[in-house]
This record gives C-alpha cells, structure tokens and sequence, in this order.
C-alpha cells in the first residue's frame, strides 16, 4: 500500500528538524554560462514553491578545474556534472520529494 503525504504532514516534518539537504551551484564563469544561471532560477523558484527555501542552504562556489564537464551542481554530498535544465528537475524532485 502506497501511502501519500499530505502537505501538512510535510511541513510538520520539516518543522520537526529532519535533515535537509544542502545545494552548491558552480557559480564559475564556465558553468554559470553553459547553464546554471538558468539552473540557480530554477532552483530559488523550486525551493520557494515548496516552502523550502528557509530550510534548504543554497550557496555558490566554484568546482575547482572540472569546467570542461560543466555545468556543476552539489547536491547534499552527490555532485553532478553537465547538469541541464531538464537534468536539474528530475534530481530535485529526487532530493526533496518527500518533502
């Protein structure tokens, strides 16, 4: 039996201190271009929707030499590489779908 959450249940366990994952997006000149401009929108709207962007720690920093496999993005501890637009949605909705 599948068991579906309601939206006050979600909120009630975010507000019960679970562990949110954390998001760093490359904000280097590489991966900002190919596509995390785009990608850090996404994510503030995606957050904000939710009502997690109180919860979740959004910050920029740089990959560090791995630009030619750009865009990057830092999930929790999973860091991916050549992150779409396309590619980003079904990986937030893998991170945060419980919440």
């Amino acid at each position: 039996m599948i068991r579906v959450r309601s939206e006050d249940s979600r909120r009630q366990k975010l507000a019960q201190g679970d562990d949110v994952p954390g998001i760093f997006v490359c904000m280097g000149k590489s991966c900002y271009v190919r596509g995390n401009q785009e990608n850090l929108v996404y994510i503030e709207v995606f957050l904000k929707q939710r009502g997690l962007d109180v919860r979740v720690d959004l910050r920029g920093k740089r990959c560090g030499r791995s630009c030619e496999t750009g865009p990057h993005i830092a999930i929790g501890n999973a860091v991916y590489g050549g992150v779409t637009l396309v590619r980003l949605k079904g990986l937030l909705e893998k991170h945060y779908a419980c919440m």
